[in-house]
């Protein structure tokens, strides 16, 4: 009976850290495609906190399969070292990107007398000394629910802050359009004017020549064969 429920406990884990794998991969790759701006900062950080929490998770998961399992082994104490490792470094990860506001949230939400008790557990564990599996549960379990209030804070900041950047693009693109159609209806009016400027050069133009051709012309031919039949005639 023993070896089937250690078989169990550890399949549970395994499987649960595949799940939980999954569901952070998703977070990573949506924030590598959200590129720049306070959205996609917020989407890394987010995506960054939500590798911790997991990371608490799965702390929890490995320590309690090794207690129930009574497997106190250095590997299962360097497992569960590594996943403190990779906590700490999604931390530090989200505080590199993370806004002030987002870092408020998560300071203001994940703090108090769970968190240090769950650190005094963490590091009884990493010295190797046994845990009842309740006091493991309840312990990392308070935290993890601390680290998701505060996940679900940093999600509606994110919604709010893409709500209000879609509205600024679609008023900027409003303006811009509203520009482009004055200019167009400012270049259509130049192009009329111009028009008609020209035609009525090209008018005046047509008028001249033809009074040059019509009256002025005949006239001078006229004084110049005055002039040559005087000339013929004296």
């Amino acid at each position: 009976v023993s070896d089937r429920d250690e078989i169990a406990v550890g399949e549970a884990v395994r499987r649960y850290g595949m799940v939980i794998t999954d569901l952070v991969g998703y977070g990573d790759v949506l924030s590598q495609f959200a590129g720049d701006g306070t959205v996609g900062d917020g989407l890394r950080a987010v995506s960054a906190f939500a590798r911790a929490k997991a990371g608490t998770a799965e702390q929890e998961a490995i320590s309690y399969a090794a207690r129930v399992a009574g497997d106190i082994s250095t590997e299962q104490q360097a497992a569960f070292i590594a996943t403190q490792t990779g906590q700490q470094e999604a931390l530090e990860a989200f505080s590199l990107v993370a806004t002030p506001e987002q870092r408020a949230v998560v300071n203001n939400t994940v703090t108090g007398d769970a968190v240090n008790l769950a650190d005094q557990v963490a590091l009884r564990l990493a010295r190797g000394e046994v845990i009842a599996p309740a006091d493991i549960t309840q312990s990392f379990g308070a935290v993890v629910d601390l680290m998701r209030w505060a996940e679900q804070s940093l999600e509606a900041q994110i919604v709010d802050a893409a709500a209000d950047e879609s509205a600024s693009v679609t008023r900027q693109a409003t303006i811009e359009a509203v520009l482009v159609l004055i200019v167009l209806i400012l270049a259509v009016a130049l192009a009329i004017v111009l028009a008609r400027s020209l035609n009525l050069s090209l008018r005046k133009l047509r008028e001249g020549a033809l009074a040059v051709a019509n009256r002025d012309l005949p006239e001078a031919v006229a004084r110049l064969r005055d002039v040559r039949n005087l000339g013929d005639g004296g």
